[in-house]
Formats: C-alpha cells, structure tokens, sequence
C-alpha cells in the first residue's frame, strides 16, 4: 500500500471500513509475525516521495475506526507502526508523534488498552488541526 493511500484514508472522518479494506491484503503476515514473536514486523508501505504531515486529525480518526470497531487492535498497531517506519510522513507536532508511538503495538508495552485508545483520542480531538 502507497504511503499517499494510508495518508488518503486517514484524512476521512468515517473511514474505518474502508482503511480496514485497505490494509487487509498485508495483515495475514503481520499478524503471523506477532503471533509467532518475530522482533521485526513487516510493514508493507510503499513510499511515494511525498512529504505527508501527520495531524491531530489523522490519528483521531485511526483512533475512531479503533473505538467503533472497525479495525482490532492488530490493525491499530500496523497502521501506528506504518506511519512511526515510512520515511514520507513526519508529524506536526512532537506530541502528536508521541500518541502514534502508543498506538503502535510493542512487545515492551503491549498493544494499548481500549482506555488507552479512548484518553489519546480525546487528547487528540482537543488538539485536532
């Protein structure tokens, strides 16, 4: 999947179904990876070269799709990690970079908590650029 499609799909309010669709042909490995305790998890983005600038918005509307069940909480982590690895989105603020990191899943953290995911979006619904 293209870095411009993941940017695409986060830049729509009500986009769970469709980012979930979105992502599914990549999931199986991801998962399988997770399951099977692998460090390195593939992450199957394609840079375009473009400069993509991570909003607020972006990650509430992840965070949405998260708390309506549109994604699990596999597919949070993989579009969190997506947008922490490719070189083509930056963030645009450190604070904002900060939740995408808790949303991604980490052997050290584990995946974040429905609480968890409901306090970051409301943190960035307050701060929604």
């Amino acid at each position: 999947m293209k870095t411009s499609k993941i940017y695409a799909l986060l830049g729509t309010q009500g986009s769970g179904a469709t980012l979930k669709k979105g992502i599914s042909a990549a999931m199986p490995a991801y998962r399988q990876a997770l399951e099977t305790g692998e460090a390195v998890r593939p992450i199957d983005v394609i840079s375009d070269g473009a400069l993509l600038v991570i909003a607020a918005s972006h990650l509430a509307c992840l965070c949405d799709a998260f708390l309506k069940n549109f994604l699990d909480v596999e597919e949070l982590g993989y579009v969190a990690t997506a947008l922490d690895r490719a070189p083509d989105f930056k963030f645009v603020t450190k604070e904002v970079e900060e939740c995408a990191f808790l949303l991604s899943s980490s052997d050290q953290h584990g995946p974040p908590s429905h609480e968890a995911v409901t306090a970051i979006y409301r943190l960035l619904r307050e701060r929604a650029v």
